[in-house]
């Protein structure tokens, strides 16, 4: 899911100006729940797991037709739909196999696609929560995040 800042930062306040200068960080302690697929990027967002599916797969994610699709884009009644822009050589074909079996765990809602955040145990965007990442250097006592907001990686 995106974070929508629909002004521009140009001429507004200090505050909505430092705003925009952080909004990329909370991607790092968002959490995805994907109900029907259409607001969470199949590869940028933790939605599966710990960690973005471009850092689990980044061969795949380098070759993907779609870098920015949607969860709901990639999947029919049929399953899932990746298209790559090349073929995929034998050693891709089994990370591809094991993306397949990562997406086999993954249950489909009817309700719309929702963010939690993981920096704060009530699961919501808190000031003090981003405060402390920010200086802290993403430092966390959490158990989805490590050392300078890198995410865990498998």
């Amino acid at each position: 899911m995106e974070i929508c800042f629909k002004s521009k930062s140009v001429g507004a306040s200090q505050f909505w100006q430092g705003l925009h200068k952080i909004k990329h960080l909370f991607k790092w302690g968002a959490i995805h729940r994907v109900g029907n697929g259409a607001k969470t990027s199949f590869w940028n967002d933790v939605w599966l797991g710990d960690v973005p599916l471009k850092i689990s797969f980044p061969e795949l994610f380098r070759m993907s037709r779609n870098p920015n699709a949607r969860v709901s884009e990639v999947w029919s009644s049929e399953g899932w739909e990746l298209t790559f822009r090349r073929s995929l050589t034998p050693s891709e074909n089994r990370t591809y196999s094991n993306l397949l079996q990562t997406l086999s765990s993954f249950q489909w809602m009817d309700a719309m696609d929702e963010v939690e955040w993981a920096l704060d145990k009530s699961k919501a965007l808190t000031t003090k929560s981003l405060y402390s990442f920010l200086t802290h250097r993403g430092v966390c006592v959490y158990e989805r995040l490590i050392v300078s907001g890198e995410p865990k990686s498998h």
